[in-house]
């Protein structure tokens, strides 16, 4: 779980939706990133890569979660929770900072919608998300009620994984 972190590793845990939302993509590789700093300019914005999973996770403003409808990518905002790797952690093994997290700018949502649509990553995260971010689907299964609680994103849990 999220709050088991340890913190001392420099994990923190954040609630998305307020700086940031994210969107989840399959597998994109290095490609994905030359497109996106074309795209900006330079250096495109925040993203961690999983390897474990082949999941991306694009941080881009908040409120984008609420409008992102794509095939190949999943939105995730308010309401749910984020572990993010220390800001030195910029290479595998496990989560890293593909591009690391800055001051001055998050993904552009529509520049990721193009470059999404041109690479089609697969398999798309949408199922293993959706079981993972429906607490109450979780907790019907385990035959008790759920209280409310924002969801977790916890990558790094059982049953989370492709």
């Amino acid at each position: 779980m999220i709050a088991d972190l340890d913190r001392a590793a420099g994990w923190l845990s954040v609630d998305l939706g307020i700086a940031f939302d994210v969107v989840v993509s399959g597998p994109v590789g290095t490609e994905a990133l030359h497109i996106m700093d074309a795209e900006q300019g330079g250096q495109c914005g925040p993203v961690v890569s999983d390897p474990d999973t082949g999941w991306w996770y694009w941080l881009v403003p908040p409120g984008t979660a609420d409008r992102w409808c794509h095939e190949f990518g999943v939105g995730v905002g308010a309401r749910h929770r984020m572990p993010l790797p220390p800001r030195d952690l910029v290479r595998p093994p496990g989560p890293y900072w593909a591009r690391p997290l800055g001051d001055d700018r998050l993904v552009p949502p529509s520049a990721l919608r193009r470059m999404l649509h041109q690479l089609q990553p697969v398999p798309s995260p949408h199922r293993a998300l959706a079981a993972h971010l429906d607490p109450d689907r979780r907790a019907a299964a385990a035959g008790r009620a759920r209280p409310y609680a924002p969801a977790a994103i916890n990558p790094y849990s059982e049953g989370y994984h492709r």
